[in-house]
């Protein structure tokens, strides 16, 4: 094609994109006609050919002001197999998956997206035009965990499988649990700033190393266990992110455990030989001390992060730890206690 029949050609998409009628080419370059009036400023240009498993979808996308490429959330929603519910009052639209912990909430011209109980950005809000929300087509792969491929002007979108969601793995020790009627979550490997806090919800597997279910009430400080989760972490401190599973692999043997999460002020021994620390930092509950005196005996378990256990000489003044004991402390000022479990974070 020369460059005057290429430029007559888009004169004419252009021209028909404004009309309402667009004309796209399919992966055979055999021209599709789609009547699907696309009338609006945020247009630049188009139109996009949006394929769902290898099925052309009625109305097309097109490319906004800031080169997204915008789609239309009901009908590709709906041919991935998913529920929308729209609500008029509020302009926004519930999408669903029945059988599945996907669950998103998407409102007309915010640029904020739920998944997995977190709100994320993906650069271009959804709009509303002709009476079609169109939303940008990585939204289907961040939030909808379907598979996006865009070549030209073509967009295709296809299903992925349970197994198909992009997981990773870690482990850590809880710091933190939050239980309320609407919200749960576990903090691991930190308080305040530090760590991970992980969102938990009906769909959360939580059980033990033999494979046994296990109730979220009965989760506590001091429990190491590995989650997998989402790989979408907000840009918080500290960052969130989805429990998709999550299995005990130490239980915490004392109950009503207290736990404080700092910086070691002080490594003391008397003449006997017995050691203790000074830890100062944030309690991991309400009950726990910002700053305590902890008795290191032969029972404290003295571990780093993955659960490998480590020397007590390696805690030393400056030191980051996060130290579990109790309940029973002394009423001195700070008070007084035996540490259970010592995990050892590095200097």
């Amino acid at each position: 094609m020369n460059k005057l029949t290429k430029h007559a050609a888009m004169v004419v998409i252009a021209s028909m994109v404004a009309s309402g009628t667009v004309v796209s080419a399919d992966a055979s370059e055999q021209a599709v006609v789609i009547s699907a009036p696309i009338t609006d400023q945020e247009v630049i240009t188009g139109p996009y050919n949006v394929l769902v498993n290898d099925q052309v979808i009625t109305t097309p996308g097109f490319l906004n002001k800031d080169e997204h490429v915008m789609v239309p959330l009901r009908e590709i929603s709906e041919a991935l197999g998913f529920n929308v519910v729209w609500n008029q009052a509020e302009q926004t639209a519930e999408v669903s998956l029945e059988g599945s912990n996907i669950w998103t909430l998407v409102k007309t011209d915010v640029d904020q997206y739920t998944n997995n109980r977190m709100h994320v950005t993906l650069g271009a809000s959804p709009v509303k035009m002709t009476n079609k929300l169109y939303v940008p087509a990585v939204f289907f792969e961040e939030i909808l965990h379907s598979q996006v491929v865009t070549a030209g002007n073509q967009v295709n979108i296809s299903t992925t499988t349970n197994e198909d969601v992009k997981m990773e793995t870690q482990q850590g020790v809880i710091t933190s649990i939050r239980n309320d009627d609407k919200y749960k979550s576990v903090q691991i490997n930190g308080t305040g700033i530090d760590g991970t806090i992980l969102n938990i919800d009906e769909k959360t597997v939580i059980k033990n190393s033999a494979g046994e279910q296990v109730d979220f009430n009965d989760l506590a400080l001091g429990m190491r266990i590995e989650v997998k989760h989402s790989l979408a972490m907000t840009m918080s401190l500290p960052g969130q992110t989805y429990a998709y599973e999550i299995t005990v692999l130490e239980a915490a043997d004392e109950a009503n455990m207290l736990g404080t999460s700092g910086l070691i002020e002080e490594v003391r021994e008397d003449d006997k030989g017995n050691k203790s620390i000074v830890v100062k930092g944030m309690g991991m509950s309400e009950v726990s001390q910002e700053e305590v005196i902890l008795r290191i005996s032969a029972d404290t378990v003295i571990v780093d992060v993955e659960g490998n256990s480590i020397d007590a000489n390696e805690l030393v003044q400056g030191a980051k730890v996060l130290a579990y004991y109790g309940p029973e402390l002394t009423k001195s000022l700070p008070p007084i206690g035996h540490a259970w479990k010592v995990v050892y974070q590095g200097e």
